[in-house]
């Protein structure tokens, strides 16, 4: 299990439709794009500093992580 830490912003569409959500950095950059895992409501956590924690792996469009969220922590 891996942790992030940053402030939850909703994504945008996607051609690939993967992800809910973004984590971003103070600077605004995304940090890893976010999927809740399970019973998480990413929705009550929006523009909120968290710690999120779950499995990552690579995304379809190059270069990219996606978290399966499977725990959110508000800092």
């Amino acid at each position: 299990m891996e942790s992030f830490t940053g402030k939850i912003e909703p994504m945008g569409m996607s051609i690939f439709m993967q992800g809910s959500h973004q984590l971003v950095d103070d600077g605004g950059e995304t940090i890893v794009i976010l999927q809740a895992d399970g019973d998480v409501d990413l929705n009550k956590f929006v523009q909120k500093k968290v710690k999120v924690s779950g499995t990552v792996e690579s995304t379809v469009e190059a270069g990219g992580k996606i978290l399966n969220v499977s725990a959110v922590e508000a800092l």
